[in-house]
């Protein structure tokens, strides 16, 4: 990491707010860079990892913990903001409830204009599945980075 990585990653982070629907997402006036990938792929795991904190994103080994968009500011004041998004594929959760986090996963990829990148996250050990690139196309289509 560059001197200017490791002062933005060693400064201030903080929990912003959880975001079941749209209308409670923050307003939109940082970049935000999110992280996709099915259930139980590791996102909140790289989370915490990236910014060299043990517990800022909840990880789990139970699929689907993370339900929500859940939003950290980077920064004080926030230079820009991460977002963990809840997993698509196998989760342990009702399939209504499932359908819902995808369906608040698509409008939020389609519609936010601070969203600057979105990193896929692939587990190896499985390989790419139709999930995944449904949701690769669904991004190229929105064209997102």
């Amino acid at each position: 990491m560059t001197e200017t990585t490791t002062k933005i990653f060693s400064g201030p982070i903080s929990f912003l707010k959880s975001a079941p629907k749209l209308e409670f997402l923050p307003e939109p006036t940082v970049p935000e860079i999110a992280f996709a990938g099915r259930s139980n792929v590791g996102k909140s795991s790289l989370i915490n990892a990236l910014v060299n904190r043990n517990n800022l994103a909840r990880a789990s080994n139970t699929p689907g913990r993370t339900q929500e968009l859940n939003f950290f500011d980077v920064g004080d004041p926030a230079v820009f903001r991460i977002v963990d998004m809840p997993g698509y594929g196998y989760a342990k959760a009702p399939v209504k409830t499932v359908q819902q986090w995808r369906y608040l996963i698509n409008d939020y990829l389609r519609g936010r204009v601070v969203l600057k990148r979105v990193f896929v996250l692939i587990d190896s050990r499985h390989g790419i599945k139709e999930v995944d690139h449904d949701i690769m196309s669904m991004l190229d289509k929105a064209a997102i980075s």
